[in-house]
């Protein structure tokens, strides 16, 4: 058994609020892990030891034990507390709540101690309340209270009865006392009596290097150490005549190591392995029936509607024909998330170039490289949901009037940012029915079945890795959980009607990328570049198609005009690098906007505000 003080405890400081639904995942997950680490490695750990106090000692510590023939002892502790002029609490008592006994087929085991009818009386006056915690290898016994704190001379005296610390059999019944000495408390003299039922033969004193003896005399056996220090162990052992003790009470636990945990031995493999099949089979079936796309086999791929008769085969298009024209009654940010299967960036910014081509607003470049947006008065009415809010989004009513002049500094700090159009860009596919299931609601649905599946692994150690000692099935759980996350990018699946469209916008993506000058009718093509130049940044090719443009205007064939785009009209500059300069209005606004979705994550009013 321990003795230490109880020093004063420091008012803990509050917590820093509630964290938010990812922290709190995060630590659940840890906590998981951590569970699943210790149960592997089934180590067994102390209790931490409370603080001892700043100053102060024990100048006495006396321990009397009887021990009746059911191996019960009645523990009777006086001991004597100096605390000087620093105020503490009182003792703590560290009673063990297992002794390791001898190892069963090998494996370590622990004998149980149960500790009961613990009482407390002080001669001197000091508070004698009993506080108690129990940790994984000691119960700890506060005494004291903490209104009302002592200083000088304090004498306790502590009852007990304690049950498993005797245990029959072999040679001789042995008796094991663990007299742990922990905490910054030094224990000036130490003495232990133990009366057994019987003669006792032989005593020794395990002193972790203290000056401990043992003396044995008929049914008593004596211990005595002097000037014991912090953190020493003292194990008192007695040994009496076979049967002295009857009907012992006898609880024991056993320590399994990672081996037995995992002993790769044929259920535990064989088990592994058909959850890996099976799991993983059920996957990859999956991945193979329901997540592949949907599409005609037709002659020509992309042929919208398909010849009478056409098959639906599952699977992509590898070889598509080129083609000079987008999809059909398609906007670019429609067909850039049928290609990526989820909004980006790069499709906000392709539906404000429409928007501009499309004659609803102007840009403007300017001399310190800024970027400056003109609303026109076309009505827009008629726009799609998403273009209509990409439309407020740049230019929003502030004070009742709408704001008619905007750049990408403004842009980075609209209000709530550009989630709603990103959602709105989901909800229009969806109504195209391009894809079987929504995008969003697929990888949520995968998303959700990993992590279920992979927590459920992890958790389920507690039972497999544990009793049942098969914690290769734990580990072969918590890898399918693992493969389903890793192919959730796989899940959405295309209808044919959606496949179609995406081979039409790929021959158009070729078309874009290979530009041949010599095959274009440029009187019949007019502005092709302002045209496509839209589509080009949703296909994630707008540097190579901008640099051929300028390429063919340095060279004099080509001579763009346009209504929506006005360069540095004032400056010796003009017609430098005009088309070039579209790039980096490709890159600032893509910056606006994630700046605008990270501000609007943050919730901030200094940059959420216009």
């Amino acid at each position: 058994m321990t003795v230490s003080h109880a020093p004063v405890q420091p008012p803990r400081s509050r917590g820093s609020g509630a964290r938010g639904p990812r922290l709190r995942l995060l630590c659940a997950l840890c906590a998981a892990l951590t569970m699943g680490a210790a149960l592997l490695m089934g180590a067994p750990t102390r209790a931490a030891a409370e603080p001892g106090p700043a100053e102060g000692r024990f100048t006495s510590v006396d321990e009397r034990i009887e021990l009746d023939r059911n191996g019960v002892a009645r523990v009777r502790i006086d001991l004597v507390l100096d605390a000087g002029t620093t105020p503490v609490t009182g003792p703590v008592l560290r009673v063990p709540r297992r002794i390791e006994a001898d190892e069963a087929d090998g494996h370590r085991r622990y004998r149980a101690v149960r500790t009961t009818d613990v009482g407390v009386t002080s001669p001197t006056g000091a508070s004698t309340a009993v506080r108690s915690h129990s940790a994984r290898d000691e119960r700890l016994y506060t005494i004291g209270d903490r209104g009302a704190k002592v200083v000088g001379v304090q004498r306790y005296t502590i009852t007990m009865t304690v049950r498993g610390l005797v245990t029959p059999g072999g040679e001789q019944d042995g008796f094991v006392w663990p007299a742990v000495l922990a905490g910054s408390a030094v224990h000036d003299r130490f003495t232990a009596v133990v009366v057994a039922p019987d003669a006792v033969l032989g005593a020794d004193c395990a002193s972790g290097g203290a000056d401990c003896r043992a003396f044995t005399s008929g049914v008593v056996a004596r211990f005595a150490a002097q000037d014991v220090g912090a953190d020493r162990a003292l194990v008192l052992r007695a040994h009496c005549p076979r049967g002295t003790f009857q009907d012992v009470d006898e609880s024991y636990t056993t320590v399994k190591t990672l081996a037995d945990r995992f002993p790769l031995d044929g259920p535990d493999l064989v088990g592994a392995a058909v959850i890996l099949v099976v799991g993983g089979g059920l996957t990859l079936a999956h991945l193979s029936l329901i997540c592949r796309d949907h599409r005609w086999a037709s002659p020509v791929p992309g042929t919208i509607p398909p010849p009478p008769g056409t098959r639906v085969v599952r699977g992509t298009a590898h070889h598509v024909p080129q083609r000079s024209c987008p999809p059909e009654g398609t906007r670019p940010a429609e067909v850039g998330m049928l290609i990526d299967a989820r909004p980006e960036f790069a499709h906000i910014t392709a539906t404000m170039l429409d928007l501009a081509v499309r004659g609803f607003m102007t840009i403007h470049r300017e001399e310190d490289h800024a970027w400056t947006f003109r609303r026109t008065d076309k009505e827009a009415g008629a726009l799609e949901l998403y273009e209509r809010t990409v439309l407020k989004k740049m230019f929003p009513k502030v004070k009742g009037r709408i704001v008619t002049v905007t750049s990408t500094q403004q842009i980075s700090r609209a209000k709530g940012g550009f989630l709603t159009t990103r959602e709105g860009i989901e909800r229009r596919v969806a109504e195209l029915g391009w894809f079987r299931v929504a995008p969003n609601k697929a990888r949520a649905r995968c998303r959700a079945v990993g992590t279920v599946v992979g927590l459920g692994g992890l958790l389920s150690v507690v039972l497999l890795a544990g009793p049942l000692g098969l914690g290769l099935w734990s580990v072969a759980i918590t890898s399918i959980g693992l493969l389903v996350l890793a192919v959730i990018p796989l899940m959405p699946s295309r209808t044919p009607v959606g496949s179609a469209v995406r081979e039409q916008a790929m021959g158009f993506r070729s078309f874009l990328v290979d530009l041949d000058p010599e095959s274009v009718d440029w009187a019949e093509s007019g502005n092709i570049f302002g045209r496509y130049l839209p589509w080009a940044v949703a296909f994630g090719v707008s540097e190579a198609w901008i640099d051929r443009f300028q390429e063919l205007t340095d060279e004099g064939r080509y001579r763009p005009k346009f209504i929506w785009y006005e360069g540095l009209s004032d400056s010796p500059r003009r017609g430098q690098g005009e088309l070039e300069a579209l790039t980096y209005l490709v890159d600032d606004f893509a910056h606006a906007l994630a700046l605008a979705t990270r501000y609007a994550s943050t919730q901030s009013p200094e940059v959420t505000a216009w």
